[in-house]
């Protein structure tokens, strides 16, 4: 098991967003957590990586509790967050971005994962001479994802990667993410589109007012699913 959450609460000061949350996340797996905004997504995820503290309950990556650890910390065990807003240095270069997600690697090991992004992920590779910023939002979207995957994590958490993307980029980042598991790296993705949950997704977590419903995501849960986020 790469991930398992027993009970998990989160909030800021006396509002409590998260209400005893638990899941886990198999190797291999693409787990989504699905829910419209303002839903608790990005602060389940935030307490995941360390950006602020759970209340209570506790997380288990690879069977070690990480509870307790500061982000850059959890970080190093191999939980690494990819935050809504993709968080991308406009004026660096493709090629530099990549290597900031490999600073604590060697310059080999750097170049053997640079050129495996590259060959993960065409595109960078066609746009690593050009600054980041240049690039279009879904093309920005997976150098993010990109990056986070250069040290190699356990888990890689995303927050909305195709909020605000054209159908043919969704659909690329929905490439890239099954790309990501023949990586040896399994994913935690949070999404407001039913429609793409559905299609990426090996389990999906309905979340609603800070409590989950889980499904699984083959054809025949899809109603339930939506039938859930719509509730």
């Amino acid at each position: 098991m790469i991930l398992e959450l027993k009970d998990v609460r989160a909030g800021y000061g006396s509002l409590s967003v998260i209400r005893g949350v638990s899941l886990t996340v198999e190797p291999g797996q693409i787990v989504t957590i699905l829910g419209p905004n303002g839903a608790g997504k990005t602060t389940l995820l935030k307490s995941l990586s360390g950006l602020i503290r759970p209340t209570g309950g506790s997380v288990i990556l690879a069977g070690n509790d990480i509870t307790r650890l500061p982000a850059h910390r959890r970080a190093r065990q191999g939980l690494l967050h990819v935050p809504e807003g993709r968080g991308i240095f406009d004026d660096l270069t493709v090629d530099d971005n990549l290597r900031l997600g490999g600073q604590r690697l060697d310059r080999s090991t750097q170049d053997r994962r640079a050129g495996e992004m590259y060959e993960m992920f065409p595109v960078l590779s066609e746009r690593r001479r050009s600054r980041a910023g240049l690039l279009s939002g879904g093309q920005q979207q997976i150098l993010a994802v990109a990056r986070g995957l250069m040290s190699r994590p356990k888990l890689l958490m995303i927050d909305e990667p195709t909020m605000g993307l054209a159908p043919i980029m969704v659909s690329e980042i929905i490439a890239g993410l099954r790309g990501v598991l023949d990586s040896g790296t399994s994913i935690l993705l949070a999404e407001q589109n039913a429609a793409v949950a559905t299609r990426v997704a090996t389990t999906v977590h309905v979340l609603s007012n800070g409590e989950l419903s889980e499904h699984s995501a083959g054809a025949g849960d899809a109603d339930a699913i939506f039938d859930a986020y719509l509730a």
